[in-house]
């Protein structure tokens, strides 16, 4: 008997392992045919829409096999809707010109300073403000924050002082060159961070209206390719936002709605992933209305927080210990 359920115990095993192998093979072969079909698309695509001669008019975008395949993903690998949207993009491009924005103009959103582009100091910085700590003779190595300005104007003459002027004196975030001895943050897995903080952003109060709020969309997506970094020998294509909902307003949801509709047409594919941190109960129900507008993809990036993570850096932190996919390539996961 033991002899007996011996056998049928390595035959069992074998029967496993021939089983294993066969789905091995036909996974392999089912792979090399998604990435054939997926090559043909590519090449149909190009021929409907050729990259352009000069790249400069149309915002600087490089019509290459990353552009093609990302414009495919979003449609499912439909050459023919790629190739509208792809023709649409092209003609926005030329006409917004989203390469030479500046914060410049859009003055009134760059003023709110609701979208918040993350830096934090080099390392020379933070070595030189430890040693020019005064406690670093006597052995006592601690990091001083910087100083408060004291030609800062006093209480009095704050309140002095008109929302107009003040609002003049703010400075327009983010700005387009990384300042001195500051670096832009990332994720673990190389993507940039921006933070949107809901309670400060009134994008009914822009005086260019949906067309500077457009512009400031395009410019902060442009300032999240500019930073992208090198991983791995590739260059990240993904990027990462965590947006603050306290104070959430439903007059905000028809602008929600409009900046999701530029970044489906004009950046597909650029969503790594979305942290909602500070969510208030009420927010749900709006979230109904929202989720109808968002594909598929960006729905999987979508991510609500548990209420424990509170603050910036603590969804930094929750980021940083996900597996995500920082590439064009979805699967590969970091």
């Amino acid at each position: 008997r033991m002899l007996l359920s011996s056998a049928w115990s390595r035959c069992a095993v074998c029967a496993l392992m021939a089983v294993a192998a066969i789905r091995q093979r036909r996974c392999a072969r089912q792979a090399s045919k998604n990435g054939l079909c997926q090559r043909t698309a590519i090449t149909e695509l190009r021929q409907l829409v050729p990259p352009p001669r000069f790249s400069r008019p149309f915002g600087g975008e490089h019509l290459d096999s990353d552009t093609y395949q990302r414009f495919l993903q979003v449609v499912h690998w439909d050459v023919e809707r790629a190739a509208k949207l792809l023709k649409a993009d092209l003609e926005w491009r030329a006409k917004t010109r989203p390469w030479a924005l500046r914060p410049s103009h859009m003055p009134s959103a760059c003023r709110q300073q609701a979208w918040q582009v993350l830096m934090g100091p080099t390392r020379s910085r933070a070595l030189l403000k430890w040693k020019q700590h005064p406690r670093h003779a006597s052995g006592q190595h601690t990091l001083q924050p910087e100083a408060v300005n004291s030609s800062r104007p006093t209480t009095w003459l704050r309140r002095k002082m008109s929302l107009a002027t003040r609002l003049k004196r703010r400075e327009l975030h983010p700005p387009y060159h990384c300042p001195p001895l500051m670096q832009w943050r990332y994720t673990r897995h190389g993507l940039p961070i921006t933070v949107l903080e809901v309670r400060h952003w009134y994008p009914e109060r822009y005086k260019g209206g949906k067309r500077e709020e457009a512009l400031h969309v395009a410019y902060h997506m442009e300032h999240y390719i500019r930073r992208m970094p090198f991983r791995r020998g590739r260059r990240v294509e993904r990027c990462c936002i965590i947006i603050s909902l306290k104070g959430f307003r439903a007059s905000t949801v028809p602008h929600v709605v409009h900046c999701v509709n530029i970044l489906r047409k004009h950046y597909p594919g650029r969503l790594g992933i979305a942290c909602l941190i500070d969510v208030p109960n009420y927010f749900y129900p709006f979230w109904r209305v929202i989720s109808p507008y968002l594909d598929e993809e960006i729905m999987s990036k979508v991510h609500f927080l548990p209420s424990s993570v509170k603050g910036t850096e603590a969804a930094i932190e929750w980021c940083n210990k996900q597996k995500l996919p920082p590439f064009r390539d979805a699967s590969l996961l970091v």
